[in-house]
């Protein structure tokens, strides 16, 4: 059988993961007070409906659990719906705290940009990236965050990979700081 790929609204694409689908169905089953022992036959019957001839979009498949919820009760469609929508929302409220030429800063987060600093920084292939990515929101938004430093989206990043399997990141920038310092203190700019 064809590995599924499921197309995202940003268009990117990912191979389909039904434990991910899963465990959503579970979640939503639990919210309805239902028994969540029916999650993965759930994901397994959706996998199923999913046509392998091209990428499943993503509301695509978001409607087909919607559709097998139903099956089991509406409070579990309903719940699946709420955690969709809440998720969003705490998405679009996340914001990232950085200090920058002297100035406090605060960036909306940006699940996008951050994959690209990893593909740029860590050498990471865009699907890794996208995915360790997906991670660090997914427990940013799960812990409710709304403000959150840069170095902790760093340091979450860094758990993921190093999760994966991959190498954490290099100490490099605390090592040119710390090498700025010393420079700085030789050359009497600032004190010991």
């Amino acid at each position: 059988m064809a590995a599924k790929r499921v197309r995202k609204r940003d268009g990117r694409e990912e191979g389909f993961d039904p434990l991910r689908l899963a465990d959503s169905l579970r979640a939503a089953l639990a919210a309805a007070e239902l028994s969540s022992d029916l999650a993965g036959a759930l994901a397994d019957a959706i996998a199923v409906s999913i046509e392998e001839a091209g990428p499943v979009e993503s509301a695509a498949l978001a409607g087909a659990a919607e559709t097998a919820l139903q099956q089991c009760g509406t409070g579990a469609a309903e719940a699946y719906r709420n955690a969709r929508r809440t998720a969003r929302s705490r998405i679009a409220r996340l914001r990232v705290h950085t200090r920058e030429e002297g100035r406090d800063r605060a960036w909306p987060f940006d699940r996008e940009r951050l994959s690209l600093s990893l593909v740029r920084e860590r050498y990471l292939e865009r699907n890794t990236a996208a995915r360790v990515a997906r991670q660090v929101e997914h427990r940013l938004v799960d812990a409710g965050h709304h403000h959150v430093t840069g170095a902790l989206v760093h340091a979450l990043a860094d758990n993921e990979c190093r999760t994966l399997g991959l190498r954490g990141s290099s100490q490099s920038s605390q090592v040119d700081s710390a090498h700025g310092e010393l420079m700085a203190w030789l050359g009497g700019d600032i004190a010991p």
